[in-house]
């Protein structure tokens, strides 16, 4: 049996408790002693874009409903014909409850992401139109970014059919996939979101086309005749689609011209440059030139893969220190070299391995710094060439000629005159 105090404690919650159920005046809120959900949504749990407007129908009659939103910023919701009307806001997560002036109550999760702009992979070329051919072989372009629920259409089924497929490579990306099936000029293909984003790219059909070929491929050296005849060189195409044009990405080693289906070099510096040919069709076929160090020109210059420059070029700067470490030190705006060594001179010095020379090349472009040496880099400096010197320090001429590689197929060269840098204390 409960003692008198404890039975009188327990009678007083009790009461309390009823008075509470029947309404005889209780201070806290309703919704706290009725926290059960007994309304049915059409939806407990919501997914938003930013700016989307989302109705929720309410499946049970109440009297005067309200609703709220635990984060107004994230999403705000008011009742409106019947229904919880929610409109996103920021990025996040909420809580929305639903109560009327009777018992029912009702909660929901919204979440809200990221509204994106649909983007597909860029067409390949430089034309703007992506060319299929006629024979039913396809082509694809990712999706890059969108907000699911693609959709594709093509302004010419019967000529280029589209369709949207799962990404082989990934488990949640989308690919527009393209299959040519008769000859058009120009047909419009466009891709639709679920929030109605698009994107719109233009598409060619034509019968399959003629490879792009050289009679030359991969690498081709070249001479650079420093003070004397200009060495010429001649590529021919062998097959192709017609109206050709060639670029070079160094005009300061090799300028091109094109005579029909014969493309001129003539070389005009040392380095290397890439030779790019191009059709009407945007087919394209590349060449590489090297061009070795020419130890007769006294002009500082630079060279490193397809960069070539000399202190003629604008924001470009020779720095160097001469002691027993030489430090040679080539920057052009952002972008700088080093390349040093120890020890003294010899002609047709090799000081990869050498005892004491200490070889470093040290590159920085794009903002990423890479160096190289023979013991500790993680990608060795297979050669550094002291190929001549010209004259000695505080003369007219104090010239160096140094040729450089790395394991990763890097190559390039310094001609530099420590009477013509800015010396480096």
């Amino acid at each position: 049996m409960l003692e008198p105090m404890k039975l009188w404690k327990t009678s007083i919650q009790i009461l309390i408790a009823i008075s509470c159920w029947a309404g005889m005046g209780c201070s806290e809120d309703q919704d706290t002693h009725f926290s059960y959900v007994n309304v049915p949504l059409s939806s407990h749990d919501v997914v938003l874009s930013e700016q989307d407007v989302f109705d929720v129908t309410i499946g049970l009659p109440g009297v005067n409903y309200r609703v709220k939103s635990d984060d107004p910023e994230i999403v705000t919701a008011i009742i409106a014909d019947d229904v919880i009307r929610l409109t996103a806001g920021k990025i996040g997560s909420t809580m929305v409850h639903l109560s009327d002036d009777g018992y029912n109550r009702a909660r929901m999760i919204v979440t809200v992401k990221q509204l994106y702009d649909l983007v597909l992979e860029s067409i390949p070329g430089q034309t703007g139109v992506l060319r299929l051919d006629n024979d039913g072989s396809v082509k694809n372009l990712k999706i890059l970014s969108g907000n699911g629920g693609y959709e594709a259409y093509s302004s010419a089924p019967e000529s280029v059919e589209a369709s949207i497929i799962q990404d082989p490579e990934s488990t949640d990306g989308w690919l527009l996939s393209l299959k040519g099936k008769s000859n058009i000029e120009e047909a419009e293909i466009t891709v639709r979101d679920c929030k109605q984003k698009s994107v719109t790219i233009k598409v060619s059909v034509t019968d399959p086309l003629a490879p792009l070929v050289l009679d030359v491929e991969g690498e081709i050296t070249g001479t650079y005749n420093y003070g004397g005849e200009l060495e010429t060189k001649e590529i021919h195409i062998l097959s192709g689609n017609g109206d050709y044009r060639v670029e070079s990405n160094n005009p300061n080693v090799v300028s091109v011209s094109l005579e029909g289906e014969t493309i001129h070099l003539t070389i005009v510096g040392d380095g290397a440059a890439t030779l790019s040919v191009y059709d009407r069709m945007n087919e394209q076929a590349q060449v590489r030139l090297s061009v070795p160090m020419n130890t007769d020109d006294p002009t500082p210059r630079i060279s490193w893969d397809d960069y070539r420059a000399d202190l003629t070029i604008p924001e470009t700067v020779s720095r160097g220190s001469y002691a027993t470490t030489k430090h040679m030190y080539w920057d052009h705006g952002k972008d700088s070299w080093h390349v040093s060594f120890n020890g003294g001179w010899a002609d047709n010095l090799e000081c990869v391995n050498a005892t004491n020379r200490k070889p470093l090349l040290e590159v920085t472009t794009d903002g990423q710094t890479v160096m190289y040496d023979d013991k500790t880099s993680e990608i060795a400096l297979t050669s550094l060439y002291l190929q001549k010197r010209v004259g000695d320090n505080g003369k007219e001429s104090h010239i160096y000629y140094i040729s450089f590689q790395t394991a990763d197929g890097h190559k390039g060269f310094i001609v530099h005159d420590w009477n013509a840098c800015d010396a480096v204390k």
